[in-house]
């Protein structure tokens, strides 16, 4: 959970798990075709990016997905960071199912119960997470089991990689998390908004 004192910005990031194919692309290229970018088009688009950006574009692509560090590397690596981000997924969108206890219902229309003290607010809310985050786990092993992630990523066949993008990092950054660049590719992402 993010937590921010003070000034607060616009920004976001993302969490992508991306399939390279079979091998590491070694160059701009190579990654275009493993993600079926080499007659990529852009399109209208809120950061402003150009035709005359896209050699930019994939250069930071490349930098950003093309590291044996950011390589997982067995199936078990690989179900535990799906999990992972299955669960905040359904934490997000499963609201009604995963509240985690700042519901005004719980405390009353003055949204603190004013019997409650501190202690029996804080155990309230610990007793709530603990059940969302249990309900979350198993809603996304649910998803898991249902989909063909673990199929369609396997690190013991294809070079897999989990990357953060974020647009704090200015326009081009903004527009690979955003944009539409890994469409074709198979991946899987998920928004830290």
């Amino acid at each position: 959970m993010k937590r921010r004192n003070g000034f607060v910005s616009n920004s976001s990031s993302s969490s992508f798990i991306v399939n390279l194919g079979r091998k590491m692309p070694k160059t701009v290229e190579e990654m275009k075709k493993a993600l079926k970018l080499t007659d990529y088009k852009i399109g209208e688009n809120y950061f402003d990016v150009k035709e005359e950006d896209l050699s930019k574009v994939f250069e930071i692509l490349f930098n950003t997905l093309c590291d044996e560090k950011k390589r997982i590397k067995s199936l078990s690596a690989l179900k535990k960071k799906l999990l992972n981000e299955l669960q905040h997924e359904a934490y997000y969108s499963y609201r009604d199912v995963a509240e985690c206890g700042y519901a005004v219902d719980d405390y009353g229309p003055d949204g603190l119960d004013k019997k409650m003290t501190q202690k029996e607010r804080m155990k309230l809310f610990d007793l709530k997470w603990k059940r969302s985050n249990k309900r979350c786990r198993e809603i996304a092993q649910k998803m898991l089991e249902e989909s063909t992630l673990m199929k369609d990523f396997d690190p013991t066949k294809d070079v897999v990689v989990k990357v953060e993008i974020g647009d704090e990092d200015g326009r081009l950054f903004g527009f690979i998390e955003h944009g539409d660049l890994l469409d074709n590719a198979k991946h899987v992402r998920h928004s830290h908004h």
